[in-house]
């Protein structure tokens, strides 16, 4: 699981460190448990070894006086003396399998197998205990009587032989190891319980601190994260707002250019109309204004506004007219044609002004780029009342937009241009959608683009929706036919043209 998405998770590391501390802590409980059960066994059938050497000590079969020895072991023990003391022995233990008498040099003197189990009965087998050592336990093969072919392990308890006071001989005694290790399992299943019980607590306690741990190290994980890209965010919208900046001041910068052009040829003309002196004023007082624009666009990026600021009724028509004719020295210049045709009701829009002709200048200079000089184009605007909403329409003859770039091209800092900022119809929608209005693109490769503004109009409270559909039309500036009046028609050619300015309405 950890390798199909190449990371090991928290819960992974967790839930491995559990399972080891399990496997530890049982394995090693079960050590501790086996080894004191070990203890108490051996001590319990050593105990019965020494008991029934007690019982042929005092069986009567021995001189009561005179020195001990092991002389003549094998004529006072026979089998029969050592089954009656089994016997008797038998009765405080039922699980006695048998019981051997042997001298210090392994010579058996007497045996008593009860049980279907036969041993190897030879010396090397019956060694005597080294000199000090009270006892031996050991573990020996059996092999059943002819009607049990079944082989078991013995556990054989070696004792002395004692009387009065000294060693005469050895003693074994014989039990089952199934028996002995089936002790283990019922005797003892209620510490195994305890010690499973204790594991599995220190399990959850490991699982509890570990999770607790990992919780504690991704929260601090997410903060550090948090921070920086609060800090990565601001360095990049300061990026983004130089770069915003630098974007909306060239475009104004480039029309005051060629507006201040046209004043200056005016005012160096050798010969002087009569109109020469309304057009200066004209020319000045776009420049003007246009300063004034600019120096509020700036003051706004020093106070780190919005974008979009809050919405004063505008009229389209009159923006976007004072737009083109602020640009129209650029355009004429680029030999770029201007075709405008607007609707007669003068509809007003809820959007600010200065914004509305921003979007105006930046999408006239995407259009300016798309038909460069000296084959320029024709740039035609249009504007259209649609029930609640006010549709401005800005085509151009340019090299056109592919149709994958068309969601594409509204994303900050994308651009097909060579030298451009990627910033103009990011921030043209950014004005459109604060003002709760749309903007589509409409653009095959070498039929030019056409970019439909769509606007609530200012007495109407309805928002356009995201995906409203927007009849096809055959021209750019088609208008709703409000009049008998026919729609001029829209005439590409790549000559500069004078074309009269809009009627101000």
């Amino acid at each position: 699981m950890a390798l199909r998405t190449g990371k090991i998770k928290s819960w992974h590391v967790t839930a491995i460190a559990v399972a080891l501390w399990a496997a530890l802590s049982v394995t090693w409980s079960m050590v501790l448990i086996y080894g004191a059960f070990e203890r108490v066994m051996h001590a319990r059938l050593t105990a019965r070894a020494q008991q029934l050497s007690a019982v042929i000590a005092t069986s009567g079969v021995f001189p009561t006086t005179g020195p001990a020895s092991s002389a003549n072991l094998n004529v006072l023990i026979n089998n029969y003396v050592l089954r009656d003391a089994v016997e008797s022995t038998r009765r405080l233990d039922p699980n006695l399998s048998y019981a051997m008498v042997w001298t210090d040099a392994g010579t058996i003197v007497a045996h008593s197998q009860t049980e279907a189990i036969t041993l190897t009965l030879d010396a090397e087998k019956w060694p005597a205990l080294p000199p000090g050592t009270p006892t031996r336990i050991r573990t020996l093969h059996g092999v059943g009587r002819p009607h049990s072919a079944a082989e078991t392990d013995i556990l054989d308890v070696t004792v002395p032989l004692m009387l009065r006071g000294q060693t005469i001989g050895y003693i074994s005694t014989g039990y089952k190891k199934s028996w002995y290790d089936g002790q283990f399992w019922t005797t003892q299943s209620q510490l195994v319980f305890v010690a499973l019980f204790f594991t599995g607590g220190g399990a959850l306690l490991i699982a509890f601190v570990m999770t607790w741990g990992q919780s504690r190290l991704q929260h601090s994980r997410r903060e550090l994260e948090q921070t920086l890209r609060a800090r990565t965010s601001l360095l990049t919208e300061r990026g983004m707002l130089a770069s915003v900046l630098a974007h909306e001041v060239r475009s104004p910068l480039t029309a005051l250019r060629f507006n201040l052009h046209s004043l200056r040829t005016l005012i160096t003309a050798p010969v002087k109309r009569d109109t020469d002196a309304d057009r200066q004023l004209t020319l000045t007082d776009r420049c003007e204004r246009e300063i004034r624009r600019l120096d509020q666009m700036l003051n706004d990026f020093l106070q780190r506004t919005q974008v979009v600021h809050e919405a004063t009724p505008s009229p389209v028509n009159r923006v976007v007219g004072e737009a083109l004719e602020f640009l129209r020295p650029a355009l004429e210049r680029g030999h770029i044609r201007i075709i405008t045709h607007f609707d007669e009701s003068n509809p007003h829009v809820a959007v600010n002004a200065d914004e509305l002709r921003q979007v105006v200048l930046n999408l006239a200079a995407n259009a300016q780029d798309a038909m460069p000089a000296p084959k320029g184009g024709t740039l035609a605007l249009s504007t259209l009342v649609e029930a609640q909403h006010v549709t401005l329409i800005i085509r151009d003859s340019g090299v056109g937009i592919p149709p994958a770039l068309h969601e594409r091209i509204f994303e900050p800092f994308f651009t097909t241009k060579q030298n451009g900022s990627g910033l103009g119809l990011a921030l043209v929608r950014r004005v459109v959608s604060g003002a709760g209005g749309t903007v589509f693109c409409e653009s095959q490769p070498g039929q030019g683009t056409t970019f439909r503004i769509v606007l609530p109009r200012a007495d109407s409270s309805a928002p356009v929706p995201a995906g409203m559909p927007v009849a096809p039309r055959t021209s750019a500036f088609e208008p709703a036919q409000t009049s008998d009046e026919a729609s001029p028609e829209v005439v590409i050619d790549h000559t500069a043209a004078d074309s009269k300015p809009p009627a101000q309405t």
